[in-house]
């Protein structure tokens, strides 16, 4: 796919004049044909799940069971290194920019804190198994455990040997997916009339968050601004990607399918996510500069690489991603980084988007309407 769904309805829609149009599908695929260089990372058959801004890339290599063996690519180098978690199989789910990396063990879930050379583990007396899924600058630790007490599941927060249950928005249950350096916590909660809502924990409280028309919600990461990124049912019943900036959400769209959801932003606030596309297959999308964009639109078409979804991005648009090969029937997914080489983001993004908003603006103007 050489052009974004999107632009290409933008196109239909406007009514652009065919010159016009062409012109800027040009420079979109030319802009596509070497956006991103794609470095595949760890073996076949593993998954990306983190990157820092230092373009250090977390994720796991999976054996025949599902089960994989947590990693740490160094885009700087190009040396991956496997981590020696304990009972040799886990998930690395999230690393920060001190490179302590977070996850947990398979398949009895522990959450672990790999610091300085040494693990940490979850598993005090308080909970029978944990996860851990997001790691801040100061090594707070969010994810979720199971009580010993009651067995429900609920979010908790990890620090210097501390862990504090995060509660729940009145149901039995919770987890905790992002966490920001001032400490604001999103994640998702039952509730107590039992729809599913994203939360926003800070100041001691959990905070519950809107949807974009239905009844379910889910917030997965926040930025250093306190934007939060995730899913929501649509008044439809669809599922979109949001992105919530001082409790206004902002439906995303999608690439043209009914679903999309979004797994990470930074802080300029560009998201990353999973949609499905017309034909109901998935792809990866970056969203930036009010544009939801086919991450596959802006690899090198002959790359040989599908994009399936993307988890996060570090403030220089690097982005973590899984991918498949191109005609590969078996579709096992394969973790790759995806690294900004042609114009510096997001302004080569800015530049489209500035583009098809002035054609627009001049089609409604020949057609006599408002500008």
């Amino acid at each position: 796919m050489h052009v974004a769904a999107t632009m290409i309805r933008f196109l239909r829609s406007a009514r652009v004049p065919a010159l016009a149009s062409a012109l800027i599908l040009a420079a979109a695929s030319a802009r596509a044909g070497g956006y991103y260089k794609v470095t595949p990372v760890g073996s076949d058959n593993s998954l990306g799940s983190g990157i820092n801004n230092s373009g250090q890339m977390v994720g796991s290599d999976r054996n025949p069971q599902g089960w994989g063996i947590p990693f740490l690519y160094d885009s700087r180098t190009g040396v991956t290194t496997y981590l020696n978690v304990r009972g040799g199989l886990g998930q690395a789910a999230a690393i920060n920019d001190a490179g302590s990396i977070v996850g947990s063990t398979s398949p009895t879930l522990t959450a672990f804190l790999y610091r300085n050379g040494s693990f940490a583990y979850l598993d005090g007396a308080a909970v029978t198994a944990s996860s851990a899924a997001a790691i801040n600058g100061s090594n707070a630790v969010v994810g979720e455990a199971r009580r010993r007490s009651d067995g429900n599941i609920h979010a908790f927060r990890y620090q210097a040997g501390v862990v504090t249950d995060l509660g729940t928005l009145g149901g039995d249950y919770s987890g905790a997916l992002g966490i920001n350096d001032a400490g604001q916590v999103v994640g998702y909660s039952r509730t107590a009339s039992g729809p599913i809502r994203g939360f926003l924990y800070e100041n001691g409280v959990m905070k519950i968050l809107g949807t974009l028309g239905g009844d379910y919600s889910n917030a997965q990461a926040i930025n250093e601004a306190g934007d939060i990124a995730g899913g929501s049912t649509t008044a439809s019943g669809d599922n979109h990607a949001f992105l919530d900036r001082q409790g206004v959400m902002l439906d995303l769209g999608t690439l043209g399918g009914t679903y999309s959801f979004a797994s990470g932003l930074n802080d300029a606030g560009q998201v990353v996510g999973m949609s499905s596309v017309a034909s109901g297959a998935y792809h990866g999308f970056v969203y930036s500069n009010g544009m939801m964009l086919d991450l596959n639109s802006l690899i090198d078409p002959d790359s040989g690489w599908v994009i399936y979804s993307a988890n996060g991005i570090n403030n220089s648009g690097q982005i973590v991603a899984n991918a498949s090969r191109v005609g590969d029937p078996t579709f096992p997914l394969r973790a790759v980084l995806l690294t900004p080489t042609a114009v510096p983001e997001p302004s080569g993004l800015a530049l489209i988007a500035a583009g098809a908003s002035g054609l627009a603006l001049a089609a409604r103007r020949r057609r006599g309407g408002r500008a």
